[in-house]
């Protein structure tokens, strides 16, 4: 792997929102779960909340409990704002993740949250591994490969679990359900996110 590791692009480098409106997404994604625990399926007032929920983004909402996943779900395209991809992936990730049983009330104060914002993705031009793997930063960009109907991806933070970046896309690719191999046929895009931190998933 080349130790020349590409520039960053303009999307990458948008501005990370500052606490208050990262307390702002955590709390709607508290709200979402909170609000199912008591019964209430709707949705909040979308015209209500702050101008940049309204942004046309995706957004990962991951669950952990003593730092074992407990739940993962969230969007590779913007097909919402904001604010509603939070709000029902939030509600996917706790309920409806098929890995996972739903979240009983019991788990539910021991569960963290933590959300990952997707910047737009890039699609790369690559004939072999080595090319592919000199166009990835490990813990900066996110991956998705697609070859015919199979897709799958891994957030940035997934590079840490692997020692070489190879293992890691090796591990994607059989995620995908395909060949462990590099193979010209699947396609890979790479994209940063706006990582917010873990908190707890219940507020009082």
């Amino acid at each position: 792997m080349s130790s020349v590791m590409p520039a960053l692009s303009s999307t990458e480098l948008m501005a990370a929102p500052d606490s208050a409106e990262q307390q702002q997404a955590l709390e709607l994604a508290r709200r979402s779960v909170g609000q199912y625990f008591l019964g209430e399926q709707q949705p909040p007032d979308w015209s209500s909340l702050p101008s940049w929920l309204h942004e046309w983004l995706s957004v990962f909402v991951t669950l952990h409990i003593d730092e074992s996943l407990r739940g993962c779900v969230g969007s590779l395209q913007p097909r919402r704002s904001l604010a509603e991809d939070i709000w029902f992936n939030a509600r996917a990730a706790a309920f409806e993740d098929p890995r996972f049983k739903p979240l009983s009330a019991e788990e539910w104060p021991q569960t963290m949250l933590s959300l990952s914002v997707l910047l737009p993705s890039e699609a790369l031009i690559t004939e072999n591994e080595t090319e592919l793997l000199q166009q990835l930063r490990p813990e900066v960009h996110g991956v998705t490969v697609v070859q015919e109907h199979r897709r799958a991806t891994f957030l940035p933070e997934v590079w840490s679990h692997f020692s070489e970046p190879q293992d890691f896309l090796i591990a994607l690719r059989q995620k995908a359900g395909l060949p462990p191999q590099f193979s010209a046929k699947a396609q890979y895009y790479r994209y940063a996110t706006i990582k917010i931190p873990s908190t707890r998933l219940f507020s009082q």
